[in-house]
C-alpha cells in the first residue's frame, strides 16, 4: 500500500508543478505582449517625435521671420528664438503627454505581471 502512496502522492506533485509550469507559461505569454505593446508605444513615440520636429522645423522656417518682425520689428530672426523655444516646448509636451500615459500604464501592467511570477 505504501508504494502506491507514494506513487500517487509524486502524480498529484507532478500535476501541481505542471499546473504551476502552465500558469507560468502564460503569465510569460502575457508578460511578452505587454512588452511589446511597449515597444510598440515607444516606437509611436519617436515616430511623433519625428513629426514634431519636421514640424518645428517648417513652422521656423514658414514662421521665423513674421515672428521676429512682429515681436522685435526685424528680420534677423534672432530675438524670436525664445518665443519659439517656448512653442516648441508647448507641442512637444502636448505630444508627449498622450504617449508617456500610455506607457507608463503599459509599465504598471508589465509590473504587475513581474510580481506574479
Amino acid at each position: 500500500g505504501k508504494g502506491w502512496a507514494g506513487k500517487a502522492g509524486a502524480k498529484a506533485q507532478y500535476s501541481d508543478d505542471e499546473k504551476k509550469s502552465v500558469l507560468l507559461e502564460g503569465v510569460l505569454a502575457r508578460k511578452e505582449q505587454d512588452i511589446t505593446k511597449l515597444k510598440t508605444a515607444l516606437s509611436e513615440r519617436n515616430q511623433l517625435v519625428k513629426k514634431l520636429r519636421i514640424f518645428q522645423a517648417l513652422a521656423r522656417k514658414e514662421l521665423g521671420n513674421e515672428f521676429a518682425a512682429d515681436v522685435c520689428g526685424d528680420d534677423d530672426g534672432g530675438p524670436d528664438d525664445d518665443i519659439q523655444k517656448a512653442i516648441d516646448a508647448q507641442l512637444a509636451m502636448r505630444a508627449s503627454m498622450q504617449k508617456d500615459d500610455e506607457i507608463e500604464r503599459l509599465r504598471g501592467r508589465v509590473r504587475e505581471l513581474e510580481a506574479l511570477v
